[in-house]
């Protein structure tokens, strides 16, 4: 986990007017948070019925 996202594979950068939302530019993180994406996701499918993706 790095400093820049906490873990969460994405940073904020704030401006008066909006936030934009970057990927981090740590690949471990980006790679632990789609990991972690992918496990949620096939929760959800699994709980619907629907199949677990491969």
């Amino acid at each position: 986990m790095c400093e820049n996202c906490r873990g969460t594979g994405r940073t904020y950068d704030y401006d008066n007017v909006s936030t934009r939302i970057t990927p981090c530019p740590n690949e471990q993180c980006r790679a632990e948070a789609r990991r972690q994406s992918r496990k949620h996701i096939d929760r959800i499918k699994q709980y619907f019925g629907m199949g677990v993706s491969a």
